[in-house]
């Protein structure tokens, strides 16, 4: 995760949340325009999370598109003493820009995990390809049922917006 935060570059984006309790989802954005990319590294959330990339057509970056190319990778907790492998590519492929936008929903999050989503142009029409990790079932909800009542929500947003129009 500290590398996924020093391999960011650009411009920062703000960001806000909606539908959630408390401030457990969060992240940080940013957008370079020498990369051709955006970056959104968020977590903090068990369950359904969409990320929204507001006015994401109006930077320059992306300026008049119809479609991107996102790749959301995961870097799952190990322990505070743990070694991380190599972060697991859980969705990857074409997502659309409707009305400047974009609009990415992740499934089963899990709250001590990062997840990393890098955005770039693309010319692909293929629609993502969601992958699922294995995991055992009854682990799965031994997790959620310890989680306190007010933090099991069913969906919440991390918004990204551009403030202003980039001319980066």
């Amino acid at each position: 995760v500290f590398k996924w935060y020093g391999d960011m570059s650009g411009k920062a984006l703000s960001l806000s949340t909606e539908n959630t309790p408390f401030d457990g989802f969060y992240g940080l954005a940013s957008i370079d325009k020498s990369k051709q990319s955006a970056t959104v590294v968020a977590g903090g959330n068990d369950g359904k999370g969409i990320i929204n990339l507001n006015s994401i057509a109006s930077t320059a970056v992306f300026k008049n598109v119809t479609n991107v190319h996102v790749k959301v990778e995961a870097s799952y907790f190990t322990g505070y003493h743990g070694a991380s492998g190599e972060p697991e590519v859980v969705m990857e492929g074409v997502f659309p820009v409707i009305d400047g936008n974009v609009e990415i929903e992740l499934d089963n999050m899990l709250f001590s995990t990062a997840y990393r989503v890098t955005v770039t142009k693309t010319a692909e029409t293929k629609k993502e390809e969601r992958k699922k990790r294995r995991e055992d079932e009854a682990e799965e909800k031994a997790r959620i049922r310890s989680l306190p009542e007010e933090c099991r929500i069913e969906e919440i947003n991390l918004i990204v917006s551009q403030t202003m129009k980039s001319t980066d």
